[in-house]
């Protein structure tokens, strides 16, 4: 069992999850452009290497439009690149507003699945 330090670090944990809706024209297409949705929830608390700091969380509202370009690479394998802006509703956490949690973000990955 570790020994207690008062040393450790306290660090922002910001986590969300949620569901895409995505409209894609040209889906058939070698490269073409997607447009994903996030519309989800996500949680600001503070943590640190032992858990939870204590300081308490706020939950907050989470959707994120997108654009996309998506490569179909295989019949059940699509790669993509893209950027989104994220929009959380106000709430203060300690002294952060939406205002750090709002702005661009990017993305690349591959999707499996089943396509049309």
């Amino acid at each position: 069992f570790p020994s207690h330090d008062s040393t450790r670090l306290n660090y922002l944990d910001y986590r969300s999850g949620g569901a895409f809706v995505e409209f894609t024209p040209w889906s058939s297409k070698l490269v073409h452009l997607t447009f994903p949705i996030l519309l989800g929830v996500g949680e600001l608390d503070m943590d640190n290497e032992w858990g939870q700091a204590g300081f308490g969380e706020v939950n907050v509202v989470q959707v994120e439009p997108q654009v996309q370009l998506q490569l179909n690479v295989h019949r059940y394998v699509k790669a993509f690149g893209g950027v989104g802006y994220r929009w959380v509703n106000s709430h203060t956490f300690r002294n952060m507003t939406e205002q750090e949690v709002r702005g661009l973000t990017g993305q690349v990955g591959v999707k499996l699945g089943l396509f049309r």
